[in-house]
């Protein structure tokens, strides 16, 4: 029980962090062609802990490979923003 809460405050002071890297710009922007299955797929493994505790069930409709024009680390970080926020 001590593991899951430390690393559910773990998570989101990542998210925090990773929040304001966006926020305050510190990284240039960089869009790139990126497949956002494979985000997903990161994604979800990143908050794979969370997904487990809770039993939930997590399917995606994006197909691999599904490119899109965006800055990979913001779009990662937004992706799993919102996920986590769902799961939550």
């Amino acid at each position: 029980l001590l593991h899951i809460s430390a690393r559910k405050e773990l998570d989101q002071l990542d998210n925090l962090v990773e929040w304001g890297r966006i926020k305050y710009a510190s990284e240039t922007f960089s869009p790139t062609d990126v497949n956002l299955a494979h985000i997903l797929k990161r994604v979800y493994g990143i908050l794979s802990g969370n997904i487990l505790t809770k039993n939930i069930e997590l399917r995606s409709q994006v197909e691999d490979p599904f490119m899109v024009f965006a800055d990979i680390k913001m779009l990662q970080s937004i992706l799993q923003n919102i996920l986590s926020n769902a799961i939550k």
